[in-house]
């Protein structure tokens, strides 16, 4: 009888060795597994945090870009407004008869001037 209860225990040990056996590699694949997914995800997570911080540095050069180009595109609109309420007020043709080349002089002078002003507008700046 002692030796049934011997080899009775000794195959409930084995049993159980053998089923801890399993439960240890089965809990190590899952350990490595969920290891490996989390370092994906902290890579993945760092390059979300480079893209969102980069898209948030670009967004204040566009809104400080728009906000210049607005300025730019009043002072433009004024500009144009001075030059219409001067052609109404004066008669050019009169004015061209009476003396043709200061005539000429003024309106290549202010033309000039409203073309710097869209060129100035338009012209992208120089990034350093």
């Amino acid at each position: 009888m002692g030796t049934k209860l011997f080899i009775g225990s000794l195959m409930v040990m084995a049993v159980m060795a053998a089923g801890f056996a399993w439960y240890f590699k089965n809990t190590q694949a899952r350990i490595t597994t969920l290891v490996g997914n989390q370092a994906k995800l902290e890579g993945v997570i760092k390059t979300q945090n480079e893209t969102m911080k980069t898209m948030k540095e670009n967004l204040t050069k566009q809104l400080n870009l728009s906000k210049d180009l607005n300025k730019k595109l009043s002072e433009a609109a004024k500009q144009n407004k001075q030059i219409a309420e001067l052609l109404s007020k004066t008669d050019i043709v009169k004015n061209s008869m009476a003396d043709p080349k200061r005539v000429e002089g003024s309106i290549n002078e202010k033309a000039k001037k409203l073309f710097d002003t869209i060129k100035s507008i338009t012209t992208r700046p120089s990034t350093q």
